[in-house]
């Protein structure tokens, strides 16, 4: 009898939830626009991913701001979970100080704080989560997604070759035998899937008769997507958030869909069947530059591959070198070097004397705050995860919604210790929806409560706007620029006609004001060809601008020396080759030295060139390429 009113009560909970009344003028359909975003790429350009999806959700997330409004049961306050965001953002945006960059630090926090931040606050505004025409709708957009990512795993296939030669369909599904659908990368893939399947196994098992369909169709696509990614982190990560929500009384709850579980189980036999037949359209031997441009690597080419492959991953896997490397670069352990600095510090440290790029990882993004952020963002992070974590436990008698979304927030957490989440934007803002179903409850019960009036609230919405359509303005004008260096240094060379350097320096460079890595790679590598086609003027505009942004960059370093000496400014290449000569001996070769010493004799300063020379002379054995390799 007590089991039976307990049934009841989960039953018209679960109902609360899911079987409301369409969301006030049908919000969610904002966040389903939002979510579209995962189809938005360009071709042809270095930001082909990341910063078109960011246009189209920030374009997306303002106009919800506009358009929607927040319930009268939802006043303005402070959660205790917004608190110990609120103190990690504020943390964040101080490291700027200390930041050898402290631009860099400011456009990653308006990556991974702020844009999140407004996502999770659009989510609230929708209550997306209350709309049964929603969760159709999102299905039929992850089978979507799951089916380019599978027909990109075993296209082409043989016997429809004499009809479809190339089968290239929609510019989205091409033959390489990798499958990340319109993420970019299968491992970006194999993240995004570790925090939405847990919410289609949620639909699929809460949904009765013809409404059961979608869902299953989508469940089924995302397993064998899943496997297809060969994504190991996300299996084991979903294998313990399952475990884990299964203890909370995620189990008892499954068993109780006596029509679901069968079809869920032979299901799942059918998707590991496909899964240990089916192989990936094309291979390549090792995964370097294969992975992402040749086919997937050999070693992963089955599923019982990818597993045997584990262990002997473990002794040569590059995540142990990043490791190794990042603890023993020093960053200073209570403050760290930044927010998104490492890769400037970690520079002189590189063994394959090479330039880290701006949005160079650590794979584990555990160990990416501590040395960007230090034992104290660390800290703050470990706090904010142990309290979302305490959040489902203390609702896991509420409704199974949220077991669903604490299942994703678990596995993403435990596939951040071995990956990161920066540029994902579309795993990024579904993460924030989930995190804001979790949080609801605090959420209409704040910590700590502010009465705004109107005129308050209308201001905080405009500057949401503002700041959200900003954002939208510059990572398209920077979208824009990319396609025109594309133009200039790739295309136009293509078909005979010469790059007009001038033209990017002057017309193009200045509107480029957002996302520091795709900005310093193309002024880095531009600097350079500028260079040899005797374009002076460019070749600085381009390499101060990259220096700027990477003050460790010894090859623009280089180039304006080069620039200098070219003018006779002894100076000024003095100046520049002692920047380089500071990065150490991976950077300060032969070549710099004797450079330095000439520099000096010629301006008469004849100890120091002495002192060069001397340097200069013992490297000579051992001499290599002066200021490294490019990004």
């Amino acid at each position: 009898m007590a089991r039976n009113s307990r049934h009841r009560k989960e039953t018209e909970l679960d109902s609360r939830l899911g079987n409301r009344v369409e969301s006030r003028h049908f919000a969610h359909i904002w966040w389903l626009l939002i979510l579209l975003g995962v189809f938005v790429q360009v071709s042809d350009v270095l930001s082909s991913n990341y910063l078109p999806k960011t246009v189209w959700s920030a374009v997306f997330l303002a106009l919800a701001f506009l358009f929607t409004r927040r319930g009268s049961d939802r006043p303005f306050g402070l959660t205790p979970l917004g608190a110990i965001w609120l103190a990690f953002g504020l943390w964040g945006l101080a490291s700027a100080i200390w930041a050898p960059s402290p631009r860099v630090t400011v456009e990653r926090w308006i990556a991974l704080f702020f844009f999140p931040s407004m996502a999770y606050l659009v989510a609230q505004r929708t209550r997306f989560w209350e709309s049964e025409t929603f969760w159709t709708a999102y299905c039929v957009l992850f089978s979507v997604v799951c089916l380019i990512g599978c027909l990109q795993f075993i296209l082409p296939i043989e016997c429809l070759k004499p009809w479809f030669p190339k089968q290239d369909f929609l510019g989205w599904i091409e033959s390489t035998g990798l499958p990340s659908s319109t993420l970019g990368n299968r491992n970006y893939a194999g993240e995004y899937l570790a925090a939405t399947f847990p919410l289609v196994l949620w639909r699929f098992l809460k949904a009765d008769g013809r409404a059961m369909v979608v869902p299953f169709v989508a469940l089924g696509l995302g397993a064998a997507f899943l496997l297809f990614t060969r994504t190991r982190s996300a299996w084991l990560a979903l294998a313990l958030a399952f475990a884990l929500i299964a203890a909370f009384g995620g189990a008892r709850r499954a068993l109780r869909r006596k029509r679901s579980l069968p079809i869920l189980v032979a299901t799942a036999c059918v998707v590991l069947a496909a899964g240990l037949v089916v192989r990936p359209s094309s291979r390549v031997k090792t995964q370097g530059r294969g992975d992402g441009y040749g086919g997937m690597p050999v070693y992963k080419d089955t599923l019982l591959q990818s597993f045997r492959s584990t262990l002997s991953d473990l002794k040569t896997n590059k995540r142990l070198a990043m490791w190794r490397l990042a603890l023993s670069v020093g960053t200073n352990p209570l403050l760290g070097c930044g927010w998104g600095n490492y890769p400037i510090v970690a520079t002189p440290y590189n063994p394959e004397d090479k330039i880290f790029t701006l949005n160079y990882e650590i794979h584990s993004d555990v160990l990416q705050c501590y040395v960007d952020l230090g034992v104290v963002g660390l800290g703050i992070v470990l706090a904010f995860a142990v309290h979302l974590a305490t959040l489902v436990y203390r609702q896991r008698q509420d409704e199974s919604l949220i077991l669903a979304s604490g299942a994703a927030v678990f596995a993403l957490t435990l596939m951040l210790s071995v990956t990161f989440l920066s540029e994902k934007v579309s795993t990024q803002i579904w993460t924030a929806g989930i995190i804001a179903v979790i949080n609801d409850r605090n959420a209409r019960h704040p910590w700590k409560r502010f009465d705004l009036n109107r005129w308050a609230r209308g201001a905080l919405r405009f500057t949401a706007v503002v700041g959200l359509a900003a954002l939208a303005v510059a990572a398209g004008m920077t979208v824009w620029g990319d396609f025109q260096f594309w133009k200039e240094t790739v295309r136009n060379p293509r078909i005979g006609l010469s790059p007009d350097y001038d033209r990017l320096a002057r017309d193009v460079l200045p509107w480029m004001q957002f996302e520091p890595n795709v900005i310093h790679i193309l002024t880095n590598q531009t600097s350079s060809t500028a260079l040899r086609a005797g374009r002076l003027d460019a070749t600085e505009t381009f390499a101060r601008k990259a220096v700027s942004l990477h003050s460790n960059d010894a090859v623009a370093l280089g180039n304006l020396v080069a620039v200098a000496l070219k003018r006779s400014d002894l100076e000024t290449a003095a100046r520049y080759l002692e920047e380089i000569v500071r990065l150490g001996p991976r950077f300060a070769t032969f070549d710099v030295w004797r450079m330095l010493a000439n520099c000096y004799a010629r301006l008469g300063k004849e100890d120091r060139a002495k002192e060069c020379l001397d340097k200069a002379l013992s490297l000579l054995a051992r001499d290599r390429p002066a200021a490294g390799r490019a990004p």
